[in-house]
């Protein structure tokens, strides 16, 4: 209750006067003190009622209520707008070329580079510039789902072998062939060696050329980087103004609009793509987007969600850098016949060690496949207790947005994780294969096995044995579709066995030169 100071008593018809506080006067139960600058610069202390301090608790508390409620109606207004599938305003659904975020190596697809005074104005001109490679379309080909916590290195390679793979073994066989037509025709030099060889009715000495594999390991390499794939893809970072808060507010709740846009989703799985809601959110706005369209009889495959992990980037270039690296050893040897078994032990062991890490990698996602649950995914304002360390201000909670979002469409979220748990996992395991890589990156990764079989046939050519190239270009052939598949599954297969355990030294000999000699 408000408590007033006493008035003084007062005869008839004086006027009421007010107690005068006085300098120094001393803090009471019911009054606190103000300080006003007096006459002369003198500070003068002044009692104030109670009543002023209970006004402003109860509008600090009043306004709190109202921030309670207003952030209440913005987590609904959240809920209503991306459940719907609805633009919120006209040119936002942007998309970009896949050669954007894998320009300059994959620049675009790392996180901000932080400078000693803060990202500052930098990071905003680099949204901006982002921002600006985006352009309105009406149909997405890929949505890119990903985790930013994911290494961006791992999803650069990942992404340049699915979007840059083809044109490079295109441009590398290219490549390899010219060299080797320019080597059979002489305009090239070859090398020749001790070896002595019975050709007809003559002698002569071993001859043989690397302009192949040279030539076409550097136009694989070239058109890897620098190859600009033109399917129009979204990535958020690119896509969404991040520069300007209303606009990436509507972006945002126009994510649902995207995804039903997109004719394919690209999940780049990695360890930590389970534990992020956004990801969750992205993974279940898609799937029930396009059973919309596809009714109740669909499978994760008829509506184009395909889950890559993100490891076979780099498991797939380490492979081609062994073969790449044991046949030019193989090329440049004179006695080939003896160094065949070290270079084979070579890549055995290089495969082994890939594939190690590979089905690490691989055990987790299972895991977290299996184990999926919504409530164990990790979201930004949870972690921060819904304040923005950035300007302290109040959050609304996306858990509950996004629980909320699943919750209209699967109408429980039990449903909706049991559909990650059996039919996406299924999708998941048929995608890779048997050997836990699907067959044609261990086509692109054995390509050197081919070029280096063309500066092997080469001599022959020049030397007029038809029979003999055509030989060797067919045994070629089998050693890139067949051998050398066949060594990697037994890799595999080795690595899987001894993924969670450390082998021993000999051991690990053992089975590295069993792999190397098969």
């Amino acid at each position: 209750p408000c408590q007033l100071l006493p008035l003084p008593r007062m005869s008839s018809g004086e006027s009421p006067r007010l107690p005068v506080p006085r300098l120094g006067s001393q803090r009471t139960a019911s009054s606190s003190r103000l300080s006003l600058s007096g006459g002369l610069g003198q500070v003068n202390e002044v009692e104030v009622p109670t009543c002023a301090r209970t006004k402003q608790a109860r509008r600090q508390s009043w306004t709190r209520t109202f921030s309670s409620l207003s952030l209440g109606c913005r987590q609904r207004h959240a809920v209503k707008e991306m459940s719907t599938f609805k633009l919120r305003a006209p040119g936002l659904l942007r998309a970009t070329e896949a050669a954007v975020p894998l320009a300059w190596a994959g620049s675009l697809m790392r996180p901000p580079i932080v400078s000693c005074g803060g990202a500052g104005a930098s990071s905003d001109v680099q949204a901006a510039v982002a921002f600006s490679k985006s352009f309105e379309v009406e149909e997405i080909d890929w949505f890119w789902s990903h985790s930013w916590r994911a290494p961006p290195w791992r999803k650069i390679m990942f992404l340049m072998m699915v979007y840059n793979g083809r044109p490079a073994a295109v441009f590398g066989t290219g490549a390899a062939v010219l060299g080797f037509a320019l080597s059979a025709s002489e305009i090239l030099p070859t090398m020749t060696d001790a070896r002595q060889l019975q050709l007809m009715d003559k002698v002569t000495h071993h001859r043989y050329a690397v302009w192949s594999l040279v030539s076409g390991v550097l136009a694989f390499a070239a058109a890897l980087v620098f190859w600009r794939s033109h399917r129009t893809v979204f990535l958020d970072k690119v896509c969404i103004s991040q520069t300007d808060e209303r606009l990436k507010r509507r972006g945002i709740e126009s994510i649902g609009v995207f995804l039903q846009s997109s004719s394919n989703m690209l999940v780049l799985w990695d360890p930590t793509y389970a534990r992020r809601l956004w990801c969750v959110f992205e993974l279940a706005a898609y799937v029930h987007a396009h059973m919309m369209e596809h009714g109740t009889d669909f499978s994760p495959e008829n509506i184009g969600v395909h889950c890559r992990p993100i490891i076979l980037g780099p498991t797939s270039m380490a492979m081609f850098i062994a073969g790449d690296i044991g046949y030019m050893v193989f090329l440049l040897t004179q006695n080939h016949e003896t160094w065949v078994p070290v270079i084979f032990f070579f890549i055995g062991v290089v495969i082994c060690v890939a594939f190690r890490e590979f089905h690490r990698t691989l055990a987790v996602l299972r895991s977290d496949f299996m184990s999926f649950q919504v409530a164990a995914a990790d979201c930004f304002c949870c972690s921060h207790d819904h304040v923005d360390p950035a300007t302290g201000k109040e959050l609304i909670c996306d858990r509950k947005v996004i629980e909320g979002c699943i919750e209209e469409w699967w109408d429980e979220l039990e449903p909706f994780e049991e559909f990650v748990q059996t039919r996406l996992f299924g999708v998941f395991e048929s995608q890779l294969g048997l050997m836990g890589i699907p067959y044609h990156y261990l086509v692109l990764a054995g390509l050197p096995i081919l070029w280096a079989y063309l500066d092997l046939a080469s001599p022959h050519v020049r030397e007029g044995q038809v029979k003999t190239t055509i030989a060797v270009l067919i045994r070629g052939l089998a050693h890139w579709l067949f051998v050398y598949p066949t060594v990697i599954a037994i890799g595999s297969s080795l690595a899987r066995s001894r993924k969670s355990r450390r082998m021993r030294s000999w051991r690990a000999v053992a089975l590295l030169a069993a792999c190397g000699g098969v």
